[in-house]
């Protein structure tokens, strides 16, 4: 593993660690956004996000290789077709807090991929 996987993965630790304080101790979720009521669901969402950009990253360095990648795939386009996680990304902008590469995966790749509600 080369010292920019390792960093990367170091970042993303962390920021999975702020993230699970955030869940677990609303109080301290308004670091992250202020005077938000569903603070602990934001954050759950935040950090699921994270994974999936994760993921995605990975795959696009060749760390992830296809099978694994095609199975997280599935994951992430189920996720977003059955839960409620595409209503956030749509209504609150958390998209935003994400690279753009990760944005347009989501928007183009997940969204107008999964089949609309029936």
């Amino acid at each position: 593993m080369d010292i920019e996987s390792r960093i990367l993965s170091d970042l993303d630790d962390k920021m999975h660690s702020l993230s699970e304080i955030a869940i677990t101790r609303p109080e301290v979720a308004e670091i992250f956004v202020r005077d938000e009521p569903e603070s602990p669901k934001r954050a759950s969402v935040f950090y699921t996000l994270s994974v999936f950009a994760y993921a995605l990253h990975m795959h696009q360095r060749g760390i992830l290789k296809e099978n694994e990648w095609n199975g997280w795939l599935r994951t992430i386009r189920k996720t977003f077709e059955v839960g409620t996680i595409g209503d956030y990304w749509k209504a609150t902008g958390l998209g935003e807090w994400f690279d753009n590469e990760f944005q347009d995966f989501i928007n183009n790749q997940i969204i107008q991929k999964i089949s609309p509600k029936q």
